[in-house]
């Protein structure tokens, strides 16, 4: 029997391998976060407006924090010093506007400057009443420290000095680039009851909405933890239970977002335990970083990096070149993490070089990828072309030996050798491809290049589901006519079950982030454009030949 069936991305076959695997892959999701609730260059200095001011927060004995606990045994008990006033100190950059404690020296807001949430209010990271990012504490109490700014060796220097009875700490902290700081902090004249200290993370908790197969919730709140090349994730939108529990020892921790995180890394041997406190009923998510010390020692030092800002993987990199602070592992691609960062390169190489819109820039990295894979359509369809003049044969073959199965097979196999066709050759494109979608569907909905970026004209940010839902029919219709267009074997049953799957696909893309269905409507364009050329190649050679 004669059949035409091109090996394109989209045909039939492809299509019901996609829909299942879809299927499964969002299913095997939904049951893993049902059973497994907790599986899961150089930025250039900036001019900064600096100042000093006595505010009417907290004073040390009020700004413990919201999850206090007695001190164990061994510990400072008493107040590290008596009431004082918090004074914070603010730095102003067109990226950033950073307030610093000085209980606990930490960061006690956080706003980015260049980033809106949904209602159009500017980014806030760790606003946390009671909490500061990166703060520092004692006997569960902040470090009540004396703030000034200095300068060395070029650069704006923060300096905090507390004096605890005869213990002396001074920590230090210089912004390394506009999303990212470092700091040292020295412990002199320790008391031989000094066991140990912390840095929080602290964080508001995020309640996310319920998702479905074809509307699936993309924002979450997950801690993360790394040692050793090893990341681990706890994801608090997920579960339904309260997250009270150690993480074990850890060299960095923090709080990651859909588009933003909040990251702390350990350089120093010492490395601290991890503790997280998540409450569902409560407001707020603590992750807190507890040093050890086992053995007091004159002078006692630590040097440490953090991360707060947008997951944006060349500012992490820059970082990770720069200062050794390797934060990239905040951006989550998946199983096909390292197909994701090299599409996300050649992505932002368009965007860089070509057109300043990453809606054209998604449309020239759909190109490239199938342009890539296109030798090997070509193969496919020679495969296909090869199979198809065997037919007959094969055909005859079942009829005579359809009572012995095991003969068959070896018929059939030792028919293709002689042939040399390969039974798998119209599939090696489809196995091509699947990863590099499974790839740009995570990088298409996490990468914050696309959060609140312009398209033209409805589409007026990708990050966010088509709101006429005209990419989503297009990419339907183009799949349909793609559909249409390719001969196939098929029983007339069989064939109206395919032709429901192009509106099914466009049901599974309706809610997800118009970036990604840009992408499959102009990948199933350029596969309707090659069929035709596959078709016309062919009707060529038939006239030829006759």
């Amino acid at each position: 029997m004669n059949q035409d069936n091109k090996g394109t991305f989209f045909d039939k076959k492809t299509i019901l391998a996609v829909a299942l695997t879809g299927l499964v892959f969002f299913g095997w999701n939904k049951y893993i976060s049902m059973k497994y609730p907790n599986y899961g260059q150089a930025a250039k200095k900036t001019e900064a407006d600096t100042r000093i001011e006595t505010s009417t927060g907290p004073t040390t004995e009020a700004a413990a924090g919201t999850v206090a606990q007695k001190p164990a045994a061994g510990e400072l008990k008493a107040p590290l010093a008596a009431p004082i006033p918090e004074k914070t100190l603010r730095i102003e950059t067109s990226e950033t506007s950073l307030e610093i404690s000085s209980l606990g020296m930490g960061l006690k807001s956080v706003v980015l400057n260049q980033y809106k949430a949904r209602d159009g209010q500017k980014i806030q990271l760790g606003n946390v009443p009671g909490e500061s990012l990166f703060a520092m504490k004692v006997a569960n109490q902040f470090v009540p420290f004396e703030l000034s700014q200095a300068d060395e060796s070029g650069r704006m220097v923060i300096v905090g000095k507390a004096k605890l009875g005869n213990m002396e700490i001074e920590r230090k902290i210089h912004f390394t680039g506009p999303y990212s700081l470092s700091s040292q902090t020295q412990i002199r004249n320790a008391p031989s009851d000094f066991k140990e200290f912390e840095v929080t993370v602290p964080e508001k908790h995020f309640e996310g909405e319920a998702g479905s197969i074809f509307a699936p919730a993309t924002d979450f709140q997950e801690v993360v933890v790394r040692h050793s090349d090893k990341t681990e994730r706890t994801n608090l939108t997920t579960t339904t239970e309260d997250v009270i529990k150690s993480l074990g020892i850890q060299s960095q921790f923090g709080i990651s977002s859909h588009y933003f995180a909040m990251g702390y890394l350990e350089k120093s041997d010492l490395l601290p335990e991890v503790l997280v406190d998540a409450k569902k009923t409560g407001s707020q998510v603590l992750v807190r970083g507890i040093y050890k010390i086992s053995s007091v020692q004159p002078e006692i030092r630590f040097e440490s990096s953090a991360y707060f800002g947008p997951k944006d993987l060349k500012a992490m990199e820059s970082l990770s070149e720069t200062s050794g602070a390797d934060f990239s592992n905040y951006l989550n691609f998946g199983f096909f993490g390292p197909i994701g960062k090299l599409l996300l390169k050649i992505l932002q190489f368009f965007h860089h070089y070509a057109i300043p819109n990453w809606g054209v820039a998604i449309i020239l990295l759909t190109l490239l990828v199938r342009l890539i894979v296109l030798p090997f359509n070509v193969m496919s369809f020679k495969s296909m072309k090869k199979m198809q003049t065997i037919q007959p044969q094969l055909q005859a073959m079942r009829e005579r030996y359809k009572e012995d199965p095991t003969r068959l097979n070896s018929e059939t196999m030792k028919l293709m050798k002689d042939q040399k066709v390969n039974p798998l050759g119209g599939c090696l494109p489809m196995l091509l491809q699947m990863p590099v979608f499974f790839a740009l569907y995570q990088v298409l909905g996490q990468s914050i290049e696309l959060y609140q970026a312009p398209f033209f004209g409805w589409i007026q940010d990708l990050s966010l589901k088509d709101p006429l839902f005209v990419t989503p029919v297009l990419m339907g219709v183009a799949m349909w006519y793609n559909q249409k267009i390719t001969p196939s074997t098929m029983d007339p049953t069989q064939a109206k079950v395919m032709q429901f799957l192009p509106l099914l696909f466009s049901f599974m893309m309706i809610s997800l982030p118009s970036g990604l269905t840009l992408y499959i409507f102009v990948s199933t364009l350029f596969g309707i454009i090659q069929q035709q050329m596959f078709m016309k190649d062919r009707s060529t050679h038939k006239a030829a030949a006759v």
